[in-house]
Formats: C-alpha cells, sequence, structure tokens
C-alpha cells in the first residue's frame, strides 16, 4: 500500500465521527463566541475538544487494525515505516481538519496558530503511544497524564499558562519542534517490535481472548 492509499483508508474509518464532531464543535463554539458574555468560553471549549479528539482517531486508525491482525497484512504491500508514517500523515490531517474548521469561527489567527500546533503535538502523543504500546487504551494515556499533571500541578501552572497565553506564537512553535523527536522514537521501538515478530504475538493473544 502506499502513503496516500493507507491516509485514506484511516480518513474513511474515522470520517463520521470526525465530521460529526467537526459539526458539532464549529456550532457549540459559535453560538458561545455570539451568545456569551465571555468570548473565552470559546476558546476553552475549542482547546478540550481538538485535545481529546486524537486518542478516538489513534484507536480507529491503529489500535483496531493491530486487534484484528489488519496491521500484519498491510505490512506486506507496505513498509513499516511507511505505514507509521502514513498513520501519522493521516492523523495529522484529520486533527488539523478539525482545528482550522471548527476554531475558524474564533477569528482569532494566534490563537488558531497555538490551537494547530496543540492538536498536532497530542496527536503525535496519542499516536505514539498506539504505535509502542498495544494495550487498547494506550492512547488514551497522554491525555490522563496530562490531566492528571494539571490537576494536581495546577497551582504551580498558572505562571507556564499564564506566559503560553500571552505568548502564543512562541508556545506553538516550542510544540512543534518536539513532534519529530516523538515521531522518530515511536517509529524505532516498532520498527523493533517488528523485526521481534511481535505484531504476530498480539495478534494470537487477541484472538485467544
Amino acid at each position: 500500500m502506499t502513503v496516500t492509499q493507507i491516509i485514506l483508508v484511516d480518513w474513511k474509518v474515522t470520517r463520521k465521527y470526525l465530521f460529526t464532531l467537526t459539526a458539532a464543535l464549529a456550532t457549540v463554539a459559535y453560538a458561545a463566541k455570539w451568545f456569551l458574555p465571555d468570548p473565552k468560553f470559546a476558546k476553552v471549549l475549542l482547546v478540550g475538544a481538538t485535545l481529546v479528539f486524537p486518542w478516538a482517531a489513534a484507536h480507529l486508525s491503529f489500535v483496531v487494525p493491530r486487534q484484528y491482525g489488519l496491521l500484519k497484512k498491510m505490512l506486506g504491500p507496505a513498509t513499516p515505516a511507511r505505514l507509521v508514517l502514513a498513520t501519522y500523515g493521516a492523523i495529522f490531517s484529520m486533527g488539523l481538519f478539525l482545528a482550522n474548521t471548527a476554531g475558524a469561527v474564533t477569528g482569532d489567527l494566534e490563537f488558531l496558530l497555538a490551537l494547530n500546533a496543540g492538536v498536532l503535538l497530542m496527536c503525535a502523543f496519542c499516536t505514539a503511544a498506539a504505535v509502542v504500546w498495544s494495550w487498547p487504551m494506550a492512547p488514551l494515556m497522554p491525555i490522563v497524564i496530562a490531566y492528571g499533571l494539571y490537576n494536581y500541578t495546577g497551582p504551580y501552572l498558572h505562571e507556564p499558562l499564564d506566559w503560553i497565553v500571552a505568548h502564543q506564537t512562541a508556545a506553538a512553535m516550542c510544540m512543534l519542534l518536539i513532534i519529530p523527536s516523538v515521531i522518530y522514537g515511536s517509529l524505532l521501538v516498532f520498527l523493533r517490535s517488528v523485526e521481534n515478530g511481535a505484531l504476530e504475538k498480539h495478534v494470537e493473544e487477541d484472538i485467544q481472548d
């Protein structure tokens, strides 16, 4: 399979959820912007929804195929590196579609840039978790960790969060710089698992379960 074919397959299995979420989020954000006294609510809503979406995208695009043995079949016509990079490409494109379509209602270009960087970074973390870990709930772990850190260290995060809000462009650049390392690290782990025959073992375990 080519990179384009893999991306199209991932879009096909995720499109219904993606389009529904995008339409609902854009509608609610638009209504919040015009009918609520505080315009920040729309931005908070967009940040929350777009940072949770990568879990669903990674689950549908990588976890489910792995559970049903489809990754092994795809590795016949596609190399492991091509499969992983195409999956990242598909999930990144879906995340950008959601962030830009729904986020456009704010009319704030600097916020939209930061939102794009944030959703790309979370897409990278969730996809990496799915790639390196066969546990079905793996893509959810980055979100759980982020929530846990915010919940238990919230009082200490006010200054960093204030800095991010005040320097959204710089924060976006910092987030984007992290992504290549996440992709490369997860790719190395996946290549090693393929060499060790880990995919076959996971398929056998799922069949027995």
